[in-house]
């Protein structure tokens, strides 16, 4: 055999290995997060502003200002709080946008499955298949919202690239990739969390101060602040969304992602991840096994993101993640013999893929009956162009503004930015929907708005039948199944 027909053979074994080891695990998770995806027609909430917003910027260019959230701080000083996500979004906005934003979730969320994958197989875990579908599937919470299209596929394969970064001590990618991750998602103090128990394990279990991977980690995020398009209106905006909407909870209602989950909904979402968990507990306490640093470190994230899933259902992401990844380092420790074909491995996660389709498929069926393009359609075109729309629920933001550009609304995102926008505005605003005081002055005086929109959901009821009980001071000029649309009607006339 000659030299070349030798490296010839190599590069084709080369190419044979990536294609049995990756091949696989990427067309199951296209295949199932595409079922899951089309299953339904529409999209989850905050996908309708990411994809069009995503298309504007690519039409004309990032925006210093958005008067599409009137009452807010965003509107004169706007933030762009997932900027270069948006930007990596831009292939995609074009054509059906609704197809688009699918696609791009199906995408993002098959790459983090895939980098996982990655990640177990550069440290040699024993079934890698197994634990990268246990990631997609062992978790109903989750796995909603590593569907949406929001940036939670995207912060799993950054922070799986930080922890990399961590365990090779590279140091300074690890500050390259904070800066990077700072302009992607404003959820980039978990990064902190991460890169901080790692120096605090580290220097227990090697008996040696762990300074490096702070400072580094540190060093990007004040880079990503301050060399940032936005800055420094991004240090208020971040200031109100991670302080004071995680801490304190203002708002018009509880933000679900910042409330904890109920003790038995928290284990029936998630029971797949900790059947597996606590079966490898159990295991390494019967063995006694002494477990390695990496062991280690995924054991005390999961424990810290644990405690973060009990206060914040957001917290449900980074929990995932480092439990798969214990589960996976710790089983690989105990050298157990192998099953007989892993039947068991499989079977449990055609279970979990089983119970996935079906309980999401029932998710998304609510999804279906929140439908707002009837009402954004009408006063796209009779409504004059910027006119302020008075909205009774700020999770209708998202949908108004994908079908309709044209107006401009009350608030969007959270009330917590219309809050500290003007504290008395908000309380007026507050006084008009809970009916406190009579909404008509509020409504046509205090923010000037002629036209209302008020969802067809349980908390807008008491608002809904006011309105329709006044037509001397709401003209109802548009109704559908999903909402209505009022005129606010001028009694001096």
């Amino acid at each position: 055999m000659t030299d070349e027909t030798s490296l010839q053979s190599g590069h084709s074994s080369i190419q044979h290995k990536w294609l049995v080891r990756y091949v696989p695990v990427l067309l199951i998770s296209l295949v199932f997060f595409s079922i899951l995806q089309f299953s339904y027609d529409n999209l989850q909430q905050d996908d309708y502003f990411h994809i069009r917003y995503s298309q504007m910027i690519r039409q004309n260019g990032p925006y210093r200002t958005f008067p599409w959230l009137k009452r807010t701080i965003l509107a004169d000083r706007f933030y762009d709080m997932h900027f270069l996500y948006h930007i990596l979004l831009l292939p995609l906005t074009f054509g059906n946008l609704i197809v688009s934003a699918k696609i791009a979730s199906i995408l993002l969320a098959a790459g983090a499955v895939l980098v996982l994958h990655w990640f177990l197989i550069r440290y040699e875990i024993r079934r890698p298949l197994f634990w990268s579908l246990l990631f997609m599937a062992g978790s109903h919470l989750f796995l909603t919202r590593l569907l949406a299209l929001r940036p939670i596929a995207l912060a799993m394969i950054f922070c799986l690239v930080c922890l990399f970064l961590l365990l090779e001590e590279k140091g300074l990618w690890l500050g390259v990739m904070s800066f990077v991750f700072v302009l992607s998602y404003s959820g980039f103090p978990i990064l902190v969390i991460i890169v901080f128990v790692y120096a605090l394990v580290s220097s227990i279990y090697y008996r040696r101060i762990e300074w490096k991977p702070p400072v580094f980690c540190l060093a990007g995020i004040c880079a990503g602040l301050v060399i940032n398009p936005y800055f420094p209106t991004d240090l208020r905006v971040l200031y109100v969304q991670i302080v004071k909407m995680g801490l304190a909870g203002v708002g018009l209602e509880p933000n679900l992602e910042w409330m904890p989950l109920g003790s038995w909904q928290f284990l029936l979402q998630s029971w797949g991840i900790f059947t597996v968990l606590c079966v490898i507990v159990l295991l390494l306490l019967l063995k006694k096994k002494n477990i390695g640093f990496k062991t280690l470190l995924f054991f005390v994230l999961s424990g810290v993101f644990f405690l973060l899933f009990t206060k914040y259902s957001r917290g449900v992401d980074y929990f995932i993640l480092c439990a798969v990844l214990f589960c996976g380092f710790a089983f690989s420790a105990l050298e157990m013999k192998r099953l007989k074909r892993g039947i068991i491995f499989w079977a449990f996660i055609a279970v979990l893929m089983g119970t996935d389709f079906y309980i999401l498929e029932r998710h998304f069926d609510g999804v279906e009956r929140i439908d707002n393009s009837g009402s954004a359609r009408w006063l796209l075109e009779n409504t004059p162009a910027g006119s302020e729309v008075f909205i009774a629920n700020y999770g209708a933001f998202p949908q108004l503004f994908f079908y309709n550009t044209h107006n401009v609304y009350t608030m969007g995102h959270d009330p917590l930015f219309m809050y500290e926008y003007d504290k008395a505005l908000y309380e007026s605003y507050l006084d008009a929907l809970w009916l406190r005081k009579d909404p008509y002055p509020i409504i046509k005086n205090t923010f000037g708005s002629r036209w209302v929109h008020v969802e067809n959901i349980s908390k807008n009821r008491n608002f809904y039948r006011y309105m329709l009980g006044n037509p001397g001071l709401f003209k109802r000029v548009y109704q559908d199944d999903h909402g209505a649309v009022f005129e606010v009607v001028d009694t001096k006339q």
